[in-house]
């Protein structure tokens, strides 16, 4: 009766985790930036609606401020 694996069926196991990690990786990698992508480009969309609605509101100059080291985006009412 055979208790432990031979070195060979431990490479082989091990060469297929390889393989599978290398193709997965990158595949994973590129869906994170998707989604990050979409999220931000959900975010200016919404906040482009929110500032033509309050634009139209009050009518006034309505903008977009970006800051890009807290990644923030948000409207601002603008002077004329």
């Amino acid at each position: 009766m055979r208790k432990a694996f031979s070195l060979v069926e431990a490479l082989v196991v091990a060469l297929i985790i390889a393989i599978t990690a290398a193709v997965g990786i990158p595949h994973l990698q590129r869906m994170v930036q998707d989604y990050y992508l979409d999220k931000y480009k959900d975010e200016i969309l919404y906040l482009v609606r929110l500032a033509r609605m309050k634009a139209m509101e009050k009518s006034e100059y309505v903008g977009i401020c970006v800051n890009r080291r807290k990644k923030e985006v948000f409207a601002v009412e603008l002077n004329k």
